[in-house]
């Protein structure tokens, strides 16, 4: 439309259509008739119905707009609040156009999240720099341990005695095998009651070093000396460090990599922070709760190279080539 009077900046719009007020403005004026003087720029009468063709026509603008904000392809004032309500963060730079049809795809959910949808919705948000979403076969599955029950895993009652003990040696020497090791108390937030935890007994079973995976070790205690403080224990294969962390309490932990996924991109986009944050904010989503996954880039687009040790980007590579 025109620049005219009844289009003021508050009402003009790029658009064919005759302006909302001269429309409004006509109907008023159809309405009154011969009945008032309505000379325009000399009656009062008329300058009355002009100023309320005006407001009205802003008033239908204010309601179209507050209209728009339930829509994620017209949200325009309440986007960041649209966004927050999606935790969304836009990414630098990102154009009103793109924000919205990333709110647009993050309110569209199917009913399940298959492999097949998973990588449409990657290539929708990533675009060409996207090139596959490899799960794990079974082939390759790692299991830590092997088999339930194994060391580390410890699975005794949920009623066994909470007690805590720190190392004052280094575990090194004469593994795998039966070592005495010296040791201390350590105040345990499991019984409030109790400044210090409760001392060893033979038969104690101490998981050592539970946060460390790989170096972590299930070992039974066999034999307790008060003086000097040590214990034996069997069950020791990995080393351990003098300050080392023992509990005996329940770690039924059990880990697979079955539910691992390597998203594939291009190696511009793999080490770009912004692409890398979209993955990961995307992943979450359509991943269940133990599903793990890692980012790597892929020159030909077939396989990920190697890592080579100044040579590979890290965080984008994998240790061995894999084939997608």
């Amino acid at each position: 439309m025109r620049f005219s009077c009844f289009a003021p900046l508050g009402l003009y719009s790029l658009s064919s259509k005759e302006p909302r007020a001269k429309r409004i403005y006509r109907a008023m004026v159809s309405c009154l008739g011969d009945q008032l003087d309505l000379t325009p720029g000399e009656s009062p009468m008329e300058a009355k119905v002009f100023a309320t063709a005006l407001a009205e026509a802003r008033a239908a603008k204010t309601q179209e707009r507050a209209a728009a904000q339930a829509l994620m392809s017209k949200v325009g004032e309440l986007m960041p609040v649209r966004e927050q309500e999606y935790r969304i963060t836009p990414t630098y730079g990102a154009t009103t156009a793109e924000r919205r049809a990333l709110l647009v795809r993050r309110r569209k959910r199917p009913g399940t999240w298959t492999l097949a949808s998973m990588r449409a919705l990657l290539q929708e948000v990533i675009g060409s720099d996207f090139l596959a979403l490899r799960p794990t076969p079974l082939a390759e599955v790692v299991r830590w341990p092997e088999e339930i029950g194994d060391s580390p895993m410890n699975l005794v009652s949920s009623f066994v005695t909470r007690k805590i003990i720190r190392t004052t040696n280094v575990i090194s020497l004469g593994l795998p095998g039966t070592q005495t090791v010296g040791y201390e108390l350590v105040y345990s937030p499991q019984s409030p009651d109790v400044a210090t935890s409760v001392d060893l007994l033979v038969g104690d079973r101490l998981v050592i070093d539970p946060h460390l995976r790989g170096v972590t070790d299930c070992v039974t205690v066999t034999a307790v000396s008060v003086s000097p403080k040590t214990f034996t224990a069997t069950g020791f294969v990995m080393p351990h460090d003098t300050g080392a962390l023992g509990f005996t309490h329940p770690w039924p932990r059990w880990s697979s990599s079955k539910r691992n996924y390597l998203v594939i991109l291009t190696p511009a986009a793999a080490r770009n922070p912004d692409v890398r944050r979209v993955v990961h904010t995307e992943m979450a989503r359509m991943a269940r709760a133990c599903s793990t996954w890692d980012i790597c880039e892929s020159a030909d687009s077939l396989t990920s190279g190697a890592f080579e040790l100044d040579g590979s980007f890290l965080d984008s590579q994998t240790i061995e080539s894999v084939t997608f």
